[in-house]
């Protein structure tokens, strides 16, 4: 994972606010799967990669609107936009007023300046992650697919309650095979979305579930400990910040999971693990 690298993934960005942003030139200038990279990008930055391009856009049409007398429809071209009526919706949702009333009355707008992602070094603090190899792996369970990287950020925790409220879990944990003791939260890289699946570890044949299977290979596993999902986001964002691109590991563009072992998801004392792809 080369830092260097996804700031030139934006530069590239900056340069192609007009046109479509192509995917397969981002993988390339990265070094990564677009999986891959939507995903450091999102835990970096706290946004996803497509709400980071839609702001960007919106802020060069911002500036244009307010320095120069360039047409509506010509400024939407120029930040990307096939037409006027999709631009002007794009703007009023995002700024709850249109383009052209901003421009004849201008108010006070949040901008978003280019981002520059970098990795702070952060002296006295450690942070222990075993190195696992991984046997490949069959997983029963039930599967949602998301189209983006953002909509499964938001719908994920709804997709655990009401799994949860369900009578799911008790018919899992019957078929469980139990080399992985607990519930898995697997992230399977489908295009520009990903599959996430609730599952356990199985070769159960069954119609009730889905199956999977997690290929074998490298992890790093860290240890988040405290409430769930607080504390899995806090030491996912430190792995990434500081310990991966300080390694000699680069990401593996293959499955990587939550480990959810039995016990109260709420207590401090709660143990998560979170299985990274590595080689």
């Amino acid at each position: 994972m080369d830092i260097k690298l996804m700031n030139a993934a934006i530069d590239y960005v900056e340069d192609h606010l007009s046109s479509p942003i192509d995917l397969g030139e981002i993988e390339r200038i990265s070094a990564m799967s677009r999986y891959n990279f939507q995903k450091v990008f999102t835990i970096l930055s706290g946004v996803t990669f497509g709400e980071y391009v839609r702001m960007r856009r919106m802020s060069r049409a911002m500036q244009l609107l307010k320095e120069t007398e360039t047409k509506i429809l010509d400024i939407a071209l120029e930040c990307g936009y096939e037409s006027q009526d999709a631009f002007t919706k794009s703007f009023k949702n995002l700024y709850k007023i249109t383009p052209n009333s901003f421009r004849r009355h201008p108010v006070s707008l949040t901008t978003f300046p280019k981002m520059n992602i970098s990795v702070t070094i952060r002296g006295g603090i450690s942070m222990a992650y075993q190195v696992r190899e991984l046997e490949t792996m069959s997983v029963v369970g039930e599967v949602r697919l998301y189209k983006s990287m953002g909509v499964a950020l938001r719908q994920i925790n709804s997709f655990w309650n009401e799994f949860n409220d369900s009578e799911r879990p008790d018919a899992l944990i019957e078929i469980a095979d139990k080399k992985i003791q607990g519930f898995l939260g697997v992230s399977i890289p489908q295009g520009d979305g990903l599959e996430y699946m609730i599952a356990v570890s199985s070769d159960a044949d069954t119609r009730n579930f889905e199956s999977r299977e997690i290929p074998g290979g490298r992890y790093l596993v860290f240890e988040a400990k405290g409430p769930v999902p607080d504390e899995i986001q806090r030491v996912t964002k430190e792995a990434f910040e500081s310990v991966i691109p300080s390694s000699d590991y680069e990401l593996r563009d293959a499955p990587e999971f939550e480990l959810y072992k039995p016990g109260d998801p709420n207590s401090a004392e709660y143990v998560t693990e979170i299985w990274v792809p590595v080689q």
